[in-house]
């Protein structure tokens, strides 16, 4: 990866799964016998302004905001998949005692009832679904739309 001293950076941390933003501030190229590499030392978003060779984080490192969302949301997706599949595996246990019944409504017009549309302080706007038990969501329309088909 290239980086530019004085870009910004976004750090997703192993550990406690948070990203921060970090400023390139240096870039370090060692030539050896056995080839060239090229490190960045970063500064952290600290109080003291910490500088460390981002070689020395647990943390990926991504160029934009964008990339970082793209790969933590298809993580979470992986993972409510993998959780699903499971929950319906389980369900096989069952398999002697369902009784099959057909849904009273369609799924496109149940979503579109759950939603509450709410604008914020840009142009897109969010809704909130309620997921049960007290857990509310907060999806963009435009992913919901993309979600049921709508055509917008």
């Amino acid at each position: 990866m290239k980086l530019l001293v004085g870009q910004v950076v976004f750090l997703l941390t192993g550990k406690s799964s948070k990203v921060y933003p970090a400023l390139v501030s240096e870039e370090i190229k060692k030539k050896s016998l056995s080839g060239e590499t090229t490190n960045y030392v970063v500064r952290l978003p600290t109080e003291d302004a910490r500088e460390v060779e981002i070689s020395k984080l647990d943390a990926e490192v991504f160029e934009t905001i964008e990339s970082a969302r793209e790969t933590i949301l298809d993580r979470i997706s992986t993972q409510v998949d993998k959780m699903l599949d499971e929950a319906v595996s389980m369900s096989n246990v069952f398999s002697n005692d369902v009784i099959k019944t057909e849904p009273e409504t369609d799924k496109d017009s149940l979503v579109t009832e759950d939603l509450e549309i709410h604008s914020a302080d840009s142009d897109e706007s969010f809704a909130l679904v309620d997921l049960g038990d007290g857990n509310v969501a907060r999806m963009s329309v435009k992913n919901a739309e993309e979600v049921i088909g709508v055509q917008g």
